[in-house]
């Protein structure tokens, strides 16, 4: 049996699409956080994990993988067979559409606004936020998500059934108010979310005990 080890943020919209993948699938982990603040993402034993020296990053026995989406690829095919991974190949398609929405399309814009609104004023002394950046990210995050809006009002799931896309997306929604999003005009997107919640394995983003 591998020993996994996440190396992660609590408060990281990546890294909870990773331990919410790990609490579906009732993997159990390691959680080692690592302090942003403190600049430990910029140590040289953690760039030898991530060059990029950003979080999330698995570490699966000897063998270290980062990027939040590719870290959910790989924990599905490793512990394969599961329903996170579709097996036809039409859905498998359709999935990774969606996991590259989330990473080109949502997450460039939901985490900024987040950071600029909650995060930035929260821990860095006297933050400016620029506001003509803040609305940008706002008026594009409405714009893409209507797009999955529109997807999700002919499908109960992103991908027909729960998939690894449903994590991805849902992840980086999932604190969309913290970056003044309203998401409730989206009416298929909220109905999606209490889908997505009734799965086995559930977790909020700040907890991060796992389902085994």
């Amino acid at each position: 049996m591998s020993k996994i080890k996440l190396y992660d943020l609590i408060e990281s919209q990546n890294g909870y699409k990773v331990r919410l993948a790990l609490s579906n699938l009732k993997i159990d982990y390691e959680l080692i956080p690592v302090d942003l603040m403190k600049g430990e993402h910029k140590k040289e034993w953690f760039l030898s994990l991530n060059p990029n020296g950003q979080i999330p990053v698995l570490l699966d026995d000897d063998f270290p993988i980062w990027e939040s989406n590719a870290i959910l690829l790989y924990l599905g095919r490793k512990f394969a067979p599961n329903n996170l991974i579709p097996q036809d190949v039409k859905k498998l398609g359709i999935m990774l559409e969606w996991v590259m929405f989330e990473a080109t399309k949502l997450q460039p814009y939901l985490q900024p606004c987040r950071f600029m609104t909650t995060v930035g004023p929260r821990f860095i002394p006297n933050y400016k936020v620029d506001e003509a950046k803040l609305k940008d990210a706002r008026d594009k995050s409405n714009f893409y998500l209507k797009i999955l809006d529109n997807h999700l009002s002919k499908n109960n799931f992103i991908a027909g059934d729960y998939s690894m896309a449903d994590i991805a997306c849902y992840g980086q929604i999932y604190p969309s108010s913290e970056g003044g999003i309203d998401i409730s005009g989206f009416k298929n997107i909220k109905a999606w979310q209490k889908k997505v919640e009734s799965q086995p394995g559930y977790i909020e983003m700040r907890k991060i005990k796992t389902a085994v």
